[in-house]
């Protein structure tokens, strides 16, 4: 039996609890959870069912402003040439190169690549 499978049972065993005693406000009380939880899961109980009480798989979250992958690469090769150089010098001197790419932006890529720190940059060139 899987976490998912177990956590649904446990949800099913406090509906059919419920409805067993008529009381919900007893049934809250014994399982110790809140009755605002309680009509969370008997809603979606009678809308999809018993696959309905299974815990909702959480989409990957977009990204819509995240920096292409073909700019990260023109600031790495920037790195590998003039590694000294923090966020805001690279941002200064690909903007005189028509490249425009945010302060923050290319702080983030850094951070994301773990070379944020002058000396990371350093051993990355």
């Amino acid at each position: 039996m899987t976490k998912d499978d177990r956590i649904a049972s446990y949800k099913y065993s406090v509906l059919q609890h419920a409805r067993k005693h008529h009381n919900i406000t007893y049934t809250c009380k014994a399982f110790n959870l809140s009755r605002t939880i309680y009509y969370k899961w008997l809603k979606r109980f009678s809308k999809l069912g018993y696959l309905g009480l299974q815990d909702k798989k959480k989409a990957k979250p977009k990204m819509p402003n995240k920096i292409k992958p073909d700019k990260e690469k023109i600031i790495l090769k920037y790195i590998i040439d003039y590694p000294t150089h923090g966020p805001r010098r690279i941002a200064h001197e690909l903007r005189q190169q028509d490249i425009t790419i945010s302060e923050t932006g290319i702080y983030n890529v850094l951070c994301r690549k773990q070379l944020n720190h002058r000396l990371d940059r350093l051993f990355y060139a």
